[in-house]
């Protein structure tokens, strides 16, 4: 027999796209790799450095140049749906739940 639980009692809830950069926004030089990582949003002092760890790993790489290289191409950024839904349970959701 199936629970169908999971059907009941839910809410639907409506994630607008992110807005498109302004043009301005290109203009300028890409941000470092470090400086990226530094600005990661929620990430706790342990996460900072386990990231940080893997840009020292990655800079055999040279992520920064790379990063350059891309932006001098016309670039037009979006935010995956995946990350929108992410951010916006970590927001709303998980605390709500008291959910780490």
């Amino acid at each position: 027999m199936l629970n169908t639980d999971l059907f009941r009692d839910f809410e639907v809830d409506f994630l607008p796209s992110n807005e498109p950069y302004p043009s301005s926004a290109t203009k300028f030089k890409p941000e470092a790799v470090n400086t990226i990582i530094n600005c990661t949003p929620h990430a706790t002092l342990s996460q900072l450095e386990a990231l940080k760890g893997h840009t020292r790993d990655f800079q055999a790489f040279s992520p920064n140049a790379m990063l350059e290289k891309q932006w001098k191409r016309r670039i037009d950024p979006i935010v995956h749906a995946e990350v929108l839904l992410h951010d916006w349970l970590s927001k709303f959701i998980l605390p709500k739940y008291k959910i780490a």
